[in-house]
């Protein structure tokens, strides 16, 4: 097999993957505008962890309103 390595454990500094898949972090949009976690966020993260993925990160993240990326439904930056 040309890709045996991806089925065995790997680690990371001090934690231990049970395979090589990684979901890299990606912009779902399934948070609520205020940067909260809604349930279809967690269903949507819930199904991929099922799915057997060695690690998953997360998606796009900002600890103030000036920092978010995504704008709200009616395309406007949600303080302007």
């Amino acid at each position: 097999m040309k890709f045996e390595k991806l089925l065995s454990p790997g680690k990371i500094g001090t934690m231990e993957l049970k395979n090589r898949f990684v979901v890299p972090p990606m912009g779902t949009n399934f948070g609520n505008y205020e940067g909260f976690v809604t349930d279809r966020m967690i269903e949507y993260y819930r199904a991929r962890a099922l799915g057997g993925f060695g690690l998953i990160i997360i998606e796009v993240t900002a600890v103030d309103p000036h920092g978010k990326a995504v704008l709200n439904e009616v395309g406007i930056w949600k303080d302007e």
